[in-house]
């Protein structure tokens, strides 16, 4: 229903993926955004627009986000694996940042906003 959440008050969040295949991840997608109001129960982002895989592919899609209100860098949150593809990903704040995953690249490629 998309209410909660514990992601930041008056925060836009940015969100690109890559795909991952035999130890080779793809260059960043374009990114997606999402603004958490300044008050209210939802905190919570469901984003689309992500690259889809499919059940029977063999990538694995990694999600990054970053804080672009504070302008922080880019890591992950979450990998998916094939199978387990959602159309959507609903990002509520409790997927923690792994540090030791940052996005490699200058950055995503274009920016779109959902």
């Amino acid at each position: 229903d998309g209410s909660g959440g514990s992601l930041t008050f008056s925060t836009k969040y940015e969100y690109c993926a890559t795909l991952e295949r035999e130890g080779i991840e793809s260059a960043p997608s374009p990114v997606v955004s999402g603004t958490i109001a300044a008050s209210g129960s939802n905190r919570t982002i469901t984003i689309g627009g992500l690259p889809a895989v499919s059940g029977t592919d063999v990538y694995r899609k990694r999600i990054y986000r970053r804080n672009a209100t504070a302008n922080t860098g880019w890591y992950q949150i979450t990998e998916v694996t094939p199978g387990t593809i959602a159309a959507t990903f609903a990002d509520s704040g409790s997927a923690s940042l792994d540090y030791t995953r940052p996005l490699y690249y200058e950055g995503p490629r274009d920016r779109s906003v959902i």
